[in-house]
């Protein structure tokens, strides 16, 4: 009798597609890791620039106030989750959609770079003029337009790769790639550097406020690592205050920002 060999198992169409994608998407993952991580530097220093700390790096691994630096995550998962639909949307043949897709990012790839552009120069006019709470929120508005305008880019890239036959003018293209570069580095540095004013103003800081010990000073605290505690004085003359590292047992208690007449 002939010999029959075991039928192979058969395969769902989404777990080949999984199979098939998975690489790729686990590269755009990496990528976009080390895309975050460089923000998250960028954004770190420009803060405790603004409060003349930077010596805090040269005794805290950076990596500690990556893992604290919400911002850069929330944008790294808001690419991938972009980026991973459209991996496994790219067999999907419904060519209706796929015109959706690519309008809306060709609309963001067209316009976002003038919209980074403006908030960018309000962003700097807003902060010559002292209004640190306007200037905050609009760094805050041009970060998400920089991960609408990187999402667009990932998404027309993909079209790209499917329907070879689209392609987008140079001129549209050029502005697009070189506002996300500049962006790159520009938006992080604008956050950290109106948050790093905002959070030192004793009638908007966010940060907590500490009481030590046989000290009557009130503090802020800018950052804690283990035993280590980096305060600085609620009121301080100057533009940077002077950071103080002390022991968690040295403080008396921590509460949150409460409001200062």
């Amino acid at each position: 009798m002939p010999k029959q060999n075991a039928p192979e198992p058969k395969r769902t169409p989404g777990a080949k597609q999984f199979i098939e994608q998975a690489p790729k998407a686990l590269a755009g993952v990496a990528a976009l890791t080390v895309v975050a991580y460089a923000e998250g530097v960028i954004y770190t220093r420009t803060y405790l620039s603004e409060f003349g700390a930077l010596w805090i790096l040269d005794t805290v691994p950076i990596a500690v106030f990556f893992e604290r630096s919400l911002l850069p995550l929330l944008l790294l998962l808001f690419l991938v989750l972009l980026a991973v639909r459209g991996l496994f949307d790219m067999d999907q043949m419904d060519p209706t959609r796929t015109r959706r897709r690519f309008k809306a990012s060709l609309t963001t790839m067209i316009y976002g770079p003038w919209c980074l552009l403006a908030l960018g120069v309000l962003d700097f006019a807003l902060d010559m003029l002292g209004y640190k709470t306007q200037a905050l929120v609009a760094s805050a508005v041009s970060a998400l337009v920089l991960g609408l305008l990187v999402a667009s880019g990932i998404d027309y890239v993909l079209v790209r790769w499917r329907r070879p036959d689209i392609r987008l003018d140079a001129l549209m293209w050029y502005p697009a790639l070189a506002a996300v570069l500049i962006g790159l580095y520009v938006v992080p540095m604008q956050l950290g550097r109106n948050f790093g004013k905002f959070d030192k103003d004793p009638f908007l800081s966010t940060l907590s406020t500490i009481h030590l010990y046989h000290d009557v000073t009130e503090y802020r605290l800018l950052f804690s690592v283990g035993d280590r505690i980096y305060v600085f004085p609620t009121r301080f003359e100057g533009d940077s205050p002077p950071i103080e590292t002390v022991s968690a047992s040295q403080v008396e208690s921590i509460q949150h920002k409460r409001p200062m007449e």
